[in-house]
């Protein structure tokens, strides 16, 4: 845009973004999966005008971590143990073992 009409559109988008960064920041909980959020900075990114909007992007920048509980099968080989070993456990694809996730106690 021209300086002018940069000008006369400037628009205040910072309480939109303290309410989105509000949002996003904390503890995020479903089902058997916890997220935890923390947004440290935003910067402006990019903008850019369509017909009827001017749509900003925006660069979210913090730390994420995640926790949950699955449900891990173990299976014994089909041979048989020989003497006092233990059976050996085998890998199981995700497909079979986790049709569906198991719900939070």
């Amino acid at each position: 845009m021209r300086p002018r009409p940069q000008k006369a559109v400037t628009v205040d988008l910072s309480q939109q973004l303290e309410n989105a960064t509000s949002a996003i920041s904390g503890q995020h909980k479903r089902g058997w999966l916890q997220l935890d959020l923390f947004v440290a900075r935003q910067e402006p990114a990019h903008v850019t005008s369509a017909q009827n909007a001017l749509v900003a992007d925006v660069v979210l920048e913090g730390t994420a971590s995640a926790s949950g509980q699955l449900r891990i099968e173990q299976r014994a080989q089909k041979s048989q143990p020989q003497g006092n070993q233990a059976p050996h456990a085998t890998r199981v694809p995700d497909e079979e073992i986790i049709e569906k996730p198991p719900k939070a106690p």
